[in-house]
């Protein structure tokens, strides 16, 4: 493994975004949107249930 400790010059430049490489947004090729509006009554909910026994040993 390499040096595991960053330089200030690393850390200055994850903290402000610097890169080369540009993440810019693409538009969609197609008409429709693949953005749907939120639902929360068609989510499935699911419920956590705590057994008797389990993790209390």
């Amino acid at each position: 493994m390499g040096d595991s400790i960053l330089s200030q010059a690393e850390i200055d430049a994850l903290l402000n975004g610097d890169s080369e490489v540009k993440d810019e947004p693409t538009a969609s090729v197609s008409g429709e949107s693949d953005i749907r509006p939120y639902d929360p009554n068609t989510q499935r909910r699911v419920v956590r249930e705590t057994f008797a026994g389990a993790g209390n040993h």
